[in-house]
């Protein structure tokens, strides 16, 4: 080496002297090495001449003092990202291993009472009220938990799906006169199914004002019922005299006379259907629709007049009409359905208001049982 080793080492401690003698090591000759540690050696050895070894001086005892609170562990050196990342997993598989057994535990403790049906007496009503009232709440009503099926004076009623109305669906009360309450345990009645009132021995049957839906057809069948009334502020039907009217339509649901009031646009289905009473019918005009079997099997029925405002004559309009004799039809119908005049032998003729190029047209709408019946039937036409 350049320098002389003596002069470098010399203002070194015995320290910083080894430190360097770690370099020189590598780089340096075998007899330099050796002369490093000569010149190390005696330096340790003048420091211990210089420095000799001070007596032990007995320590006196020391006063009790208060417990020094622990000091916090030195933080532990860095570890490499990867040994942090699998140290963050151990700990959160540790974490759920002990919640897993946690709701183990739980489950083998509740277990053998739930087996049992063991469970906590049922508290009072005063309790109860104060559990209410801790989370703000109030206590349930009939309105909020509704019966599905409830029975009222005869009168049978059942939750719709919805459960926010109910339905009368039976009436086993024998009463000269049946009224239907506009709402039942809170909530409307808003509807009759058709086999409500089929049985009913009552006279008269009033609806609430709450009905939207009702059906007819079973009523009209019922020779009990003489009327059925509709209470004042229904947005869907009302009474017109003795009948009863579908505000949607102006449809004829059910009639206790013989006779179709005016403004009605069209007749339900079996609206007439039976009616033994019935003998001569003059529909008024304005009249559009006569549905399925509205006047079917009336067996006084000898005469009928179609206004020239009827577009559709449906299935079995006048079926079985035994002593149907003459039919009037005063205007063109764009729609007849099927067996119209199903079983009307006794029929003789048949009026038209029009020409024959129309009556050929109209004739040609009818099925063919109703064509071989009117084929044998007297046409006469009735030219403006």
């Amino acid at each position: 080496m350049s320098k002389n080793i003596e002069e470098l080492l010399s203002g070194l401690s015995v320290e910083e002297t080894n430190e360097l003698l770690k370099d020189f090591k590598e780089e340096s000759s075998d007899e330099e090495n050796a002369r490093i540690r000569a010149i190390v050696g005696q330096k340790i050895e003048a420091r211990k001449t210089k420095e000799p070894e001070k007596p032990a001086v007995p320590a006196e005892p020391a006063a009790p003092v208060a417990a020094a609170e622990p000091t916090a562990p030195a933080a532990p050196p860095a570890r490499p990202a990867r040994e942090n990342n699998f140290a963050r997993r151990r700990k959160a598989w540790l974490i759920a291993a002990v919640a897993a057994t946690a709701v183990i535990l739980t489950l083998i403790a509740i277990l053998p009472a739930a087996l049992q049906n063991e469970s906590p007496a049922p508290a009072g009503p005063s309790e109860t009220r104060e559990a209410t009232a801790s989370v703000g709440s109030t206590l349930p009503t009939e309105t909020d938990c509704p019966a599905k099926d409830v029975e009222e004076n005869g009168l049978h009623f059942a939750l719709d799906a919805e459960e926010k109305s109910y339905i009368l669906y039976d009436v086993s009360v024998s009463t000269d006169s049946v009224e239907i309450p506009a709402s039942v345990n809170g909530l409307p009645v808003t509807a009759v199914t058709p086999n409500a009132l089929a049985m009913v021995s009552a006279n008269s049957v009033t609806l609430p004002a709450t009905v939207e839906m009702f059906s007819s057809s079973l009523v009209n069948a019922n020779a009990n019922v003489k009327a059925v009334y509709i209470a004042e502020g229904n947005s869907y039907y009302m009474n017109v005299g003795n009948a009863v009217i579908e505000m949607n339509g102006n449809c004829l649901i059910l009639c206790y006379d013989d006779e179709v009031p005016a403004g009605v646009r069209r007749i339900a289905a079996s609206t007439f259907e039976g009616r033994a009473t019935l003998e001569r019918l003059d529909l008024p005009e304005g009249l559009e629709v006569i549905e399925l079997r509205a006047f079917a099997d009336c067996p006084a029925l000898v005469e009928v007049s179609l206004p020239a405002s009827l577009t559709a004559l449906s299935d079995e309009a006048f079926a079985g009409c035994a002593a149907l004799r003459r039919v009037t039809v005063c205007g063109a119908v764009a729609s007849v359905g099927r067996g119209v005049f199903n079983g009307c032998q006794a029929l003789e003729e048949i009026v038209f208001y029009g020409g024959e190029e129309e009556w050929n047209a109209l004739f040609g709408r009818f099925s063919d049982g109703d064509l071989e019946l009117l084929s044998g039937v007297r046409v006469t036409l009735m030219a403006e």
